[in-house]
């Protein structure tokens, strides 16, 4: 089984599809930072470093499960060519 199938399998649970839903920014960006740094082979916070996230951001990012601010995740997305697109579902 795949992890996207895996994936699938878990989020016909309602309860498990609603917490993911209400992360799902976070759950994205960490799947994009995660793809770019396997495809250069290097490791997270050496990207971060890179792309100019200052140390104690990394720092704090890596040792938490804290959803990062609006600044670092723009900084991130911005080193690797992307940006953020943010939509509001009424």
């Amino acid at each position: 089984m795949t992890f996207e199938e895996f994936k699938e399998e878990l989020l016909k649970d309602e309860k498990v599809k609603k917490e993911y839903d209400s992360m799902r920014m976070e759950f994205e960006f960490v799947k994009c930072m995660l793809d770019h740094c396997i495809a250069l082979d290097i490791e997270v916070d050496e990207f971060l470093a890179s792309a100019g996230v200052p140390k104690e951001d990394i720092d704090s990012y890596m040792e938490t499960t804290l959803i990062p601010n609006p600044q670092f995740i723009s900084t991130a997305l911005a080193a690797m060519g992307k940006k953020m697109e943010i939509t509001s579902v009424a």
